[in-house]
């Protein structure tokens, strides 16, 4: 194992104890309350990538950027929150601010990690993730060759996205920064011939299954009746769009998933959020999971996510 892995697996030991003792602190506040300890803070919806199993364009034609006054705001209303997931179904490197979001939320005390194409990591940008305190950087890629990697990924150049990995990697121990680094890619091909190649460049490598986004007819009609289904998800995670849109999930964002607006909590603070996260809207999500009447959107990822479960026991899979 090398030195930035265990670096990497003691800091995680040391977040886990973090987040144990603040979720023992608040969920002491409020009482009775289910109080969320993963945010999945979305900073824009727009992507530079075509990727073959993406459905993202699918979601609307509604595109844009998180203001940076109201990515302040939320991360100011969750002291409870211990881990930042700055992306969602965009690529957050196009974001202006996303340094300085970084920046803002680690300050705050918080964990923070995105997944990115690395398409756009130049070598300023790079520095200013590294400065301002980025906890991981997750790569999404799933090739170790130009030609199978820019037929799932058009427009985006292998040999560009690989020389910023490095051009990052180098920068990191240069200069002793913390952040560590993941591929991930979807599982297909020669998996251990991916896996060799990237260890060798970056800290770890997860693999996952097949990401498919439905559109809005998959989810046609927006229930179904099944087997009751535990997911820790709407009891752990506080999903938050560019817009303010607020989901059940981040796998639920846009569309049916939406339970509410952080402009409809009049102010935006720790008490609003708590309570809203406890509204009748996301208790009925939670209830129906266990009694097995639940959102469409469930359907096409719990099995994915089960799965991925048991296979992060044996280390296939790294989450969170």
């Amino acid at each position: 194992m090398n030195k930035k892995r265990l670096e990497y697996l003691v800091g995680r030991v040391r977040d886990k104890v973090k987040t144990n003792y603040t979720r023992f602190k608040y969920e002491g506040r409020h009482k009775g309350m289910v109080v969320p300890w993963i945010m999945q803070l979305e900073p824009t919806n727009v992507c530079n990538a075509k990727c073959t199993f993406c459905r993202r364009d699918e979601q609307g034609d509604s595109r844009g950027f998180m203001d940076f006054e109201l990515f302040k705001q939320i991360i100011d209303a969750t002291p409870f929150i211990t881990q930042v997931h700055t992306q969602g179904y965009g690529e957050p490197l196009l974001h202006p601010r996303i340094a300085d979001m970084v920046e803002y939320a680690r300050k705050a005390g918080k964990r923070v990690i995105f997944y990115t194409n690395g398409s756009s990591l130049s070598n300023e940008l790079a520095m200013d993730l590294l400065e301002a305190g980025l906890s991981q950087i997750r790569f999404s890629i799933d090739a170790i060759d130009a030609e199978e990697y820019e037929k799932q990924r058009p427009p985006l150049k292998f040999n560009r996205v690989l020389e910023n990995i490095e051009m990052f990697q180098e920068y990191r121990d240069i200069g002793g920064y913390k952040t560590s680094t993941m591929v991930r890619m979807i599982k297909g091909g020669d998996i251990e011939a991916k896996r060799k190649f990237w260890e060798e460049r970056v800290d770890s490598v997860a693999m996952s299954t097949i990401y498919y986004v439905p559109t809005q007819k998959d989810l046609q009609p927006p229930m179904r009746e099944g087997e009751p289904i535990y997911c820790v998800t709407p009891y752990q995670q506080l999903a938050i769009d560019w817009r303010g849109d607020i989901s059940y999930c981040c796998m639920s964002m846009y569309g049916t998933g939406i339970v509410s607006n952080v402009a409809d909590l009049g102010e935006i603070t720790e008490k609003n959020i708590i309570k809203l996260f406890n509204s009748g809207k996301m208790k009925a999500i939670r209830d129906g999971l266990l009694l097995g009447t639940y959102p469409a959107r469930c359907e096409w990822c719990i099995k994915d996510v089960m799965w991925g479960k048991v296979q992060s026991l044996f280390g296939e899979v790294e989450n969170g």
